[in-house]
């Protein structure tokens, strides 16, 4: 017999106690019915349910039987005691699933023919120990002592087209499993219903005949069946039904399936003469009767079926309920446990967490909720245990990653997006997110896990990075880009990771720097340029922490924001942080909306006579930095510089950003900063800082420059113009500090992104404003050559082009790159222009920043605090898909599936 799978055996199991457990009460009843029929007589008796070893039902239909059939050869009974050894002896090997539907009474295949039908080689609904012809007083109580052998489940091998030909079957006994799975599958009759001709032709160009199958009634044109008459197309024979199950020695030309009848000059003459025979109508009789103790035995496992289906039903809606406040839960970062967790039954503690007081709280209002709480005969099977909890999260987790790697194995192509950071209890946290485009056209990111590294270099990077993309089924040679910060250990070009994945993975992983990393770095070098601008995001610094550290000195500058009664909303002072982007923007706006406060806030606590002398020395000291003019002219300098990135930075950390349009706002951010880097725009800025100052009101000197007395030194008379000292304030600012920062900044923007545009102009051509440029031809000719293993020949794309091309001048339509291929997959045009839309469809997978995962770090500050400290990885990672990736639809049958298989369930929660 072959082995079983552990799911097969799980199925086993289950299906037993479920059949158990619903059929005590009928047993008491069919127990008590007559135990034995006259030999020779017909038994009208229903299956008798007989249970054995607590585990297993047996239904023994009974059949008539004849009195030399009673007595039987040593042969049948040696046989007959063999059966359950000889049923995986056959010629088919493979699991075959032989479960017909009781419902609708069809057979296998849909021909319908056969009176009534029940499940078989199914131990979950009813046993396979079903003897269709009667024992001897002796045999049946010696069955009764004994639990029965397991079934075999590949009684007919369903694969076959005709799997009830005697040819198949020619070395197999007619054990009443057997004969039950035949009667369910009805018998072998090609070409009666399904078109089969291919008879093959004798010696004499004869052969058998389709109409044989109909027997014409008298002289009229009536015609009746002839269910018994079998022909196997494997041995060119013809056979009777009946008698091979239960016909006598009389007839073995007929029922010997090692035999057969092939005489096809006297075909109908032989069939006449078989079916009027007594040995035939008997046997005929018998077919008959074991079809109606089937359909009583189907009759009482049907009810049985149907309260089976009601009890998993009602356990699924249970499980659904949990399923939602699993979700709920987890996508709204809340904790599952509490400090004392009691399963929800008559617990002691007040507050038992989150995951049981949320179940109380619904069982309030659900019936079916309350009564599986609370009813203690279930209390073994709540589910509501913490391993029940992680079990839920794993399956809600399995079944969103499941559907994340379906849309990325339908896109085909995907780049990685990998980042790390240091979590609470210390751990290196590896995260990984995949860009690919939907079947829409539209690309996306998605989060897909956590990973715990345990080394920091580029190897281990690696070896995560590969480990979790073969566990989900994804190709690495698909991967066509891939974006990290610009740490040596992402970025080297000799041993980074973007190096490795390029040698070992795929050549055409272009590798993405961060855009918004890079911008932040841009900003972090403009303002360490020079000391002066050092020295002002020092100040802001040095406010922040001196105003905020302190209550009474935090109360003193609310009062004096109040007595300001500002119209808009106030601002709070924002701390400097060289990885939050938009914190310089945040704490320059701040200080100037409230800049007269602040002045008037650390005059107070100057004055204050409980101020200690530091702290005075602090006040006066700060006071003293923002009075000065050039102080409020830095504040709005760098107030305008900031407002014009944060909007860039904003835009790169999109995730629907695509390349062209990264760069063309790259491009318009470089061009606005260019145009401040005038005399009239300085002046600008001067005006402000002005009008700021007297607003202020610190002095005669806030709203003009200090003069600083210049050093003296000896000229030469070859001392050029540019060489000479400049003595006027104003002048010497412009020039030494608003010229060169903006320098500084022109010239990071041209450095930093020279990589990321040489990118960009490889896939301008895809842009549609580009189409009409005089090389447009070369340069997707190029990008075909690069791309030579994904998209036809080069010839054919640029044959593509030109056609497409065409088009949208005829259609005069105007597109943006990343509108192309929607365009093209709902007007059904991808498949004529099948390497373009290729093209476009890695073109759209392609980064622009890692930003994705600097997103998913801040959702693990808020699943793993320090309240939760200790949990386990796995745990976290699950948590953090579905709290991330809550716009993916769930579907909780699907859920509830996966939980039901992850081991052995005491409660029934599918049907086998």
């Amino acid at each position: 017999m072959g082995k079983k799978s552990g799911w097969q055996k799980i199925k086993d199991k289950q299906s037993k106690k479920n059949l158990v457990a619903l059929c005590a009460p009928l047993t008491k009843y069919f127990s008590a019915q007559p135990s034995a029929s006259t030999s020779g007589q017909l038994d009208t008796r229903p299956a008798k349910l007989t249970k054995v070893s607590g585990t297993q039902l047996v239904a023994n239909v009974s059949m008539p039987i004849s009195e030399d059939d009673a007595s039987g050869s040593g042969e049948e009974d040696s046989e007959s005691d063999t059966a359950e050894e000889c049923s995986d002896d056959g010629n088919n090997d493979d699991d075959v699933d032989e479960r017909k539907d009781i419902d609708t009474g069809e057979d296998s295949d849909g021909n319908g023919d056969d009176a009534a039908h029940v499940t078989a080689a199914n131990p979950s609904h009813v046993s396979q120990e079903n003897d269709l012809v009667e024992k001897p007083a002796e045999t049946e109580a010696g069955m009764r002592a004994e639990a029965p052998p397991e079934v075999s489940t590949d009684l007919l091998n369903t694969k076959e087209q005709y799997p009830t030909d005697p040819f198949f079957h020619k070395d197999k006994p007619l054990t009443p499993q057997f004969i039950r799975a035949l009667i369910e599958h009805g018998p072998c009759q090609p070409g009666l219903r399904d078109g089969y001709d291919a008879f093959p032709c004798d010696e004499e160009k004869r052969r058998f005949r389709p109409v044989w199958y109909k027997r014409t009634i008298g002289q009229s044109s009536c015609t009746v069946d002839r269910y018994w008459l079998v022909y196997s197309p494997k041995c060119n024979r013809m056979f009777c039904f009946c008698c091979w199950m239960f016909g006598k020695s009389a007839g073995r030309q007929w029922a010997k399936p090692a035999q057969g009848v092939s005489n096809w000059r006297k075909g109908v003459e032989r069939i006449e003469q078989h079916e009027n025979s007594a040995a035939h109508r008997e046997a005929e009789k018998m077919l008959l009767m074991a079809r109606f103790r089937i359909s009583k035995d189907s009759t009482v496992v049907s009810e049985l079926l149907k309260a089976e289906r009601e009890q998993i039903e009602r356990n699924r809606r249970i499980l659904h309920r949990l399923i939602d406040s699993t979700l709920f839960l987890a996508r709204q970062n809340l904790a599952f446990r509490g400090h004392r967790e009691y399963a929800g039954l008559g617990a002691p503690s007040s507050n038992e967490g989150n995951f049981l007081e949320l179940l109380k709280l619904m069982a309030q209002y659900d019936a079916l909720l309350e009564e599986h709480m609370r009813n203690p005969a279930t209390r073994k099977v709540t589910y509501l245990s913490p391993d029940s909890q992680n079990e839920l999260i794993s399956a809600l987790a399995s079944e969103t990653l499941s559907s994340i790697v379906t849309e990325v194995k339908a896109a085909k192509f995907y780049s990685v997006i990998v980042d790390s950071t240091i979590d609470i209890s210390s751990i290196d946290q590896f995260s990984l997110s995949l860009r690919y485009v939907t079947k829409t056209g539209n690309s996306i990111e998605r989060f897909i896990q956590f990973e715990e590294l345990q080394s920091s270099n580029a190897d281990a990077f690696y070896n995560v990075l590969v480990n979790a993309l073969n566990s989900l089924g994804l190709d690495v040679k698909l991967i066509r880009g891939q974006a990290y910060d610009g740490a040596r250990t992402m970025s080297g070009h000799l041993s980074g990771l973007q190096t490795r994945v390029k040698q070992q993975c795929s050549e055409k992983a272009f590798y993405v720097h961060c855009c918004a990393h890079n911008l932040n770095l841009i900003l972090l070098d403009a303002a360490c340029s020079m000391g002066d601008a050092k020295l002002f995001f020092g100040t802001l610094e040095s406010l922040y922490c001196f105003l905020t550290s302190s209550l009474p000195r935090f109360k003193i500058l609310e009062e004096e924001q109040a007595n300001m009664q500002l119209e808009e909303t106030i601002l709070t002072l924002k701390r400097l942080s060289d990885t939050r982007w938009a914190s310089r923007k945040q704490a320059t706006e701040s200080v100037i909306q409230s800049l007269p406060a602040i002045a008037a806030a650390l005059e107070r606590i100057k004055e204050h006579d409980h101020t200690s002398p530091k702290t005075a020395a602090e006040a006066d000291g700060l006071l003293h930095k923002i009075s000065t003019f050039e102080f409020k002219l830095m504040l709005c300098i760098w107030n305008a510089i900031l407002q014009k990135t944060y909007i860039l930075s904003n835009y790169l950390q999109k995730s629907s950003i695509d390349i062209n349009t990264a760069v063309q706002l790259i491009d318009t951010c470089m061009a606005q900063l260019n145009d401040m880097r005038t005399d009239t725009s300085f002046e600008e800025m001067v005006k402000t800082a002005q009008d700021m100052a007297r607003r202020c009101s610190t002095g005669m000197n806030g709203t003009e420059f200090a003069e600083v007395r210049g050093k003296k030194r000896k000229t030469f008379h070859d001392e050029q113009a540019e060489d000479e000292v400049i003595r006027d304030a104003k002048t010497r600012f412009r020039v030494q500090f608003y010229f060169i920062i903006l320098d500084t900044m022109v010239q990071q923007f041209e450095k930093r992104f020279r990589d990321f545009r040489q990118i960009a102009a490889l896939f301008s051509v895809l842009n549609p404003k580009n189409f009409s440029s005089h090389d447009a031809v070369v340069r997707i000719e190029n990008l075909a050559n690069f791309y030579a293993g994904d998209v036809s020949t080069s010839d054919q794309v640029v044959n593509e082009f030109r056609s497409f091309r065409a088009l949208c001048n005829e259609l005069d339509i105007q597109l943006c790159t990343t509108a192309v291929l929607p365009f093209l997959i709902s007007n059904d045009m991808d498949r004529a222009f099948p390497s373009i839309a290729i093209l476009y469809r890695i073109y759209g997978t392609l980064p622009v920043t890692s930003a994705n995962a600097e997103r998913s770090f801040s959702r693990l500050k808020l699943i793993k605090n320090y309240l939760r400290a200790s949990m386990k990885e796995a745990r976290l990672s699950n948590l953090a898909l579905l709290s991330i990736e809550k716009d993916i639809a769930i579907d909780k049958e699907k859920v509830a599936d996966r939980f039901a298989r992850m081991k052995e369930r005491k409660m029934a929660l599918f049907e086998l």
